[in-house]
């Protein structure tokens, strides 16, 4: 896929589009934005598919099955489970090992920085990214002052790029002696 080059004019942020795409490139929780030579959502070779247990925090079966799709298509083998409540994500946290949470900004019963809050106050180290609609600067702060690696459009334009680079910072890190918790919550 080659992308279009860009006209010195498209540098600055005009767009709401753009400036939420400014503000999501430079405040990240989870180091780096990006992976080098890493392109975005480019699929990796069909034959190759990276098993990823995802735990997606949506109260909305269709946007989960989007996200699920969405992942399969860029080389990822999801082993998915969706949850729409507090207690439904603490009890998932606590029985089940995660790669990576993705959970909606906005949901009926809670919100995206309340279910971060959750994942840190549990002790979880899981990279979280926050799957957003919302364009105001205050609400993305505060998303990602709970938590978030980073947010996604819903549009998903940049979900496999950011999956990869929170999934490659994570293992980049150095791991705490004893016995693996590949994700469990302390």
């Amino acid at each position: 896929m080659t992308l279009p080059k860009m006209q010195a004019d498209e540098v600055t942020p005009k767009t709401k589009k753009d400036r939420f795409d400014r503000l999501t490139e430079a405040k990240d929780n989870c180091g780096s934005h990006s992976l080098p030579d890493a392109k975005p959502d480019s699929p990796m070779p069909a034959n190759v598919e990276q098993p990823l247990r995802l735990l997606v925090v949506e109260d909305n079966r269709t946007d989960y099955e989007l996200i699920v799709r969405h992942l399969g298509h860029c080389g990822f083998a999801p082993q998915a489970r969706r949850v729409d409540s507090g207690l439904e994500l603490r009890r998932a946290l606590e029985e089940g090992s995660w790669d990576i949470i993705i959970t909606d900004h906005k949901l009926a019963r809670f919100s995206g920085a309340e279910a971060l809050a959750l994942i840190r106050e549990m002790g979880s180290t899981i990279p979280a990214l926050c799957v957003t609609g919302s364009e105001d600067p205050a609400n993305m702060k505060k998303v990602l002052d709970a938590g978030a690696c980073g947010l996604i459009s819903k549009d998903l334009a940049p979900l496999c790029a950011a999956v990869r680079s929170a999934l490659n910072r994570r293992s980049l890190r150095p791991q705490p002696p004893g016995p693996s918790t590949s994700g469990a919550v302390k």
